[in-house]
C-alpha cells in the first residue's frame, strides 16, 4: 500500500498527471474555438465572394440587357 502512496505522490507522477490534464483541457478547449473561428471565415469568405458574383452579374446585365435576345439572333433560335 506503502508503494501505491509513494508512487502516487512521486514528482514525475503528479508532472505526467498535470500534462495530461493540460493537453486534455487545451484540446477540449481550443480544438472547437480554433475550429467555429476557421468556419466563421470561411463563412465570411463565401460570402465575399457571392457577393462579388452578385456584382458582377449585375453589372454585366446592366451593359448588355438584350444579351439572350442577341444570343438567339445570332444562332436563329427562337426558343431562348
Amino acid at each position: 500500500m506503502q508503494k501505491i502512496v509513494n508512487a502516487l505522490w512521486s514528482p514525475e507522477f503528479i508532472r505526467t498527471v498535470v500534462i495530461l490534464l493540460l493537453t486534455g483541457g487545451l484540446t477540449g478547449f481550443l480544438v472547437p474555438q480554433l475550429a467555429a473561428a476557421l468556419a466563421e471565415r470561411r463563412h465570411r469568405k463565401q460570402k465575399l465572394f457571392e457577393a462579388e458574383l452578385t456584382r458582377q452579374r449585375d453589372a454585366f446585365w446592366q451593359v448588355s440587357p438584350n444579351f439572350g435576345e442577341a444570343c438567339q439572333k445570332l444562332r436563329g433560335d427562337t426558343s431562348f
